[in-house]
């Protein structure tokens, strides 16, 4: 199964801002100039452990409560995009207007 991303899908990490883009992870960093694409590869599949799981075979890569903190942070993001403003998490802090 192929997954094409057609929008950028950004995020900070602590050495700069991760994006992903046409289907290629770039690293943007603060102090280096340029764009370094960086190899996105995981040895397990998320929908084959979700079967093993079920079955008692393993243990799942991502559990309900990672499912949910996740759509919860979609969400959030959707809503901030739309409304042009920050959205906090619930029970944290609202940011400054």
């Amino acid at each position: 199964m192929e997954i094409s991303v057609s929008s950028l899908i950004q995020g900070t990490v602590p050495e700069g801002v991760i994006e992903v883009r046409e289907g290629k992870v770039l690293l943007i960093r603060e102090r280096e100039p340029g764009v370094q694409q960086v190899e996105a590869v995981c040895d397990r599949d998320i929908f084959r452990d979700f079967i093993e799981q079920v079955e008692g075979k393993s243990r799942a890569l991502i559990g309900p409560r990672d499912t949910f903190d996740v759509t919860e942070a979609c969400l959030l993001a959707r809503l901030s995009a739309d409304e042009g403003r920050v959205v906090a998490f619930a029970g944290e802090r609202d940011p400054a207007p």
